[in-house]
């Protein structure tokens, strides 16, 4: 058989000596553990030398039994679980460090918002506070951008307040 000018097993080799190439430079293999995973000769050729390597972090992804051999190590199970917890169980996985930001209530967000620019209402203040979710970050960064812009998203007024840059109308 024939594949694009080249033999399918010579597809096969070009595509598993790439895959060879490709583990001899990760610092790890995540294993997407499905039982499409499972059933692919490469998917089985990954896990194996990343399972010789030490180098196998596997996740798994649908509902599923994971080969024998697999039961030596742990896995993360992201299957059947909301996404903010399966984004904080894959991070956790590949060792990426997570920081907690909390969030201002509305009326810290709202005051924050009041500093920058003072004649702001009360509305418009909640509304771009609910816009930016009361990040510090994020109302901080909005207020002092509005005033420089000296407008809100939809409307609204943006004069700065006092001390602040003021752009508004004039």
């Amino acid at each position: 058989m024939r594949l694009g000018g080249l033999a399918l097993l010579e597809y096969a080799a070009v595509v598993g000596e790439w895959i060879n190439e490709q583990m001899t430079l990760a610092r790890r293999t995540i294993a997407i553990c499905s039982p499409a995973y499972f059933a692919s000769p490469w998917g089985t050729q990954e896990w194996t030398s990343a399972l010789a390597d030490n180098t196998l972090t596997p996740l798994r992804v649908a509902d599923c039994t994971p080969p024998k051999v697999l039961g030596t190590i742990a896995y993360r199970d992201l299957h059947g679980i909301d996404e903010a917890t399966a984004r904080r169980r894959l991070f956790e996985a590949v060792g990426v460090d997570l920081v907690e930001v909390a969030t201002f209530t509305r009326t810290e967000s709202v005051d924050l918002l009041h500093r920058h620019m003072a004649d702001l209402t009360g509305a418009e203040a909640d509304r771009l506070a609910e816009a930016v979710g009361d990040l510090p970050l994020a109302v901080e960064q909005a207020g002092a951008l509005h005033v420089g812009l000296g407008a809100l998203p939809g409307g609204g007024s943006g004069r700065a307040g006092p001390g602040g840059a003021g752009a508004g109308a004039g």
